[in-house]
């Protein structure tokens, strides 16, 4: 990562990802909690919901059974029995919550009903006698019916029949309500996808269940009551250790009819709410990692274009210091890399004039050179031919003490047997003439005769 455009790219994706990665984590925090909350009031308003529906069941029943209570057929003394059970029989098939109906005596005997699957040939029960005090409409507690096979659930309901022109008390119908009705209500709901809505009494035992054979028993048996009470939303974790979001809702005495109030609670299992979760916080990942590749694609872009005005002007320099001083950068980008391709213009143009000087500089000083050359070399023709044609021995030593200039008569006359052109050391030569220490016989006489 040693080049411009990667440390741009980097530097533009880490300010990109830090400020990213807290939004994210902001809205993953923001969207799990309104999942939660949203969940937490969809199971309230249901609850709230089946409570209400719950109480408005039960207020019904109590508003069509007080209405029997002025049905002539029941409440007048002078009708016969056989005409009152007919229209009990009516009343029954009429109201389809009415399991059967039964006429008491004041003392809790049976006296008609119409059904023959009834166990109380009298009743002595507190509701009983509630409503014979009272003279108003009871309702006894849900109950399961001793010696029925199949475990159903009902409810009694007392209702005083009083004589219309004395007031005194004739006797009293009993009305046994089927409770499924609650039960059907109740259990065909259903908070999420493995939630489930429970009816409690105000002991805790459970009203409805979907086996019929738990009902009337113990939710929990380490929980009271009072816990939905005093906590109407929150965590409820069972014995298996499986955790619920529920919320509760109490049904007050005056609405169930019953004298006693009951608690309705609808429990979310906490793994759907996870779920959910999960997939939001995979939605917000793949926004992510989409976002992030966009961002490093803009990234790249912006680099490039970032770069490019640096990066040809490299290439420039490079052609530059290859020779090509023809070549010129580009000037684009911003305002400094335009300043800068400027003054590499300006200075490349500077050095190929400074080049072009020199060239005709050393052009110039190689011409003059060669012309001093020519003049050397015609003056040392000039000078080694009026040498040789000298009468008189001649020899010229350089600096170096080699020999500069020598002619032919001064080697005769010295005796040196070679080559002129093989004359390299002047001390060599005079080496000769010192050992002979005079000039060789005959080579006087010869030089004589050559004058």
């Amino acid at each position: 990562m040693t080049t411009i455009r990667h440390r741009v790219l980097f530097a533009l994706v880490i300010t990109g990802i830090v400020p990213l990665t807290a939004l994210l984590l902001l809205t993953d925090f923001m969207i799990g909690s309104a999942i939660r909350q949203s969940e937490e009031e969809k199971i309230a308003n249901l609850n709230e919901a089946v409570a209400a529906h719950v109480s408005a069941l039960m207020e019904s029943a109590a508003e069509d059974l007080r209405a029997m209570q002025s049905n002539r057929f029941l409440s007048d003394p002078k009708v016969d029995s056989s005409e009152r059970l007919q229209e009990m029989t009516r009343l029954v098939t009429v109201y389809d919550f009415i399991s059967d109906l039964s006429v008491y005596d004041k003392k809790g005997f049976l006296m008609s009903s119409t059904t023959e699957d009834f166990p109380r040939y009298r009743d002595h029960s507190f509701t009983f006698k509630q409503a014979m005090e009272k003279r108003e409409i009871e309702f006894s507690r849900p109950y399961r019916e001793v010696g029925r096979a199949d475990d159903q659930l009902f409810l009694s309901v007392y209702l005083p029949i009083t004589n219309e022109e004395s007031g005194a008390l004739e006797h009293l119908v009993v009305a046994r309500l089927n409770y499924s009705r609650v039960i059907n209500l109740v259990q065909n709901v259903r908070p999420g996808s493995e939630g489930r809505i429970v009816l409690l009494d105000a002991w805790g035992n459970v009203l409805s269940s979907t086996n019929i054979k738990d009902s009337l028993a113990k939710f929990n048996d380490s929980l009271k009551v009072e816990k939905w009470v005093e906590s109407p939303e929150g965590i409820y974790e069972d014995e298996r250790g499986k955790r619920f979001l529920y919320h509760a809702n109490v049904i007050g005495a005056d609405k169930t009819q019953v004298q006693a109030p009951w608690v309705l609670v609808s429990l979310l299992p906490e793994e759907e709410i996870n779920a959910l979760l999960s997939r939001s916080q995979m939605g917000v990942l793949v926004v992510a990692l989409g976002t992030l590749a966009m961002a490093g694609l803009i990234g790249w872009v912006i680099s490039v274009r970032l770069s490019r005005p640096l990066v040809n002007l490299n290439e420039a320099a490079q052609k530059v210091a290859e020779g090509d001083l023809s070549v010129r950068a580009v000037a684009a980008g911003s305002v400094e890399t335009t300043q800068l391709a400027g003054s590499f213009n300006q200075m490349v143009e500077e050095l190929a004039e400074h080049r072009d000087g020199l060239e005709r500089l050393v052009l110039s000083r190689t011409e003059s050179l060669r012309r001093s050359q020519s003049e050397l070399e015609r003056t040392s023709a000039r000078l080694q031919s009026a040498i040789d044609s000298t009468n008189n021995g001649f020899l010229v030593e350089d600096l170096e003490g080699g020999v500069a200039v020598v002619n032919q008569l001064f080697l005769d006359l010295i005796g040196f047997e070679g080559a002129k052109s093989s004359v390299q050391s002047a001390e060599a030569v005079l080496s000769i003439f010192g050992d002979h220490g005079e000039v060789l016989d005959g080579e006087f006489s010869s030089w004589n005769e050559a004058r």
